[in-house]
């Protein structure tokens, strides 16, 4: 399974990696997890590989492109 990380700040979102690798008891082989640090650089990682993600975690709240306008490119 692989998880989309996509918070501003990198402490959340280091936080939220954790919370994430903590659900899977740690075990690498049962999920990938990538963590992006702004909607622009998730939204250009989704053109390259549109299915890549099967769970996105976004914060609401970024500069650019928030986390509802990146939902929306997702979709």
């Amino acid at each position: 399974m692989n998880i989309a990380v996509c918070d501003d700040n990198l402490y959340m979102a280091t936080k939220i990696e954790e919370i994430i690798s903590d659900c899977f008891q740690g075990d690498a082989n049962q999920y990938r997890c990538e963590v992006f640090l702004s909607g622009e650089e998730l939204a250009a990682e989704i053109e390259k590989e549109p299915f890549k993600y099967q769970i996105y975690a976004l914060d609401i709240e970024m500069k650019e492109l928030n986390g509802l306008e990146t939902a929306a490119k997702i979709r």
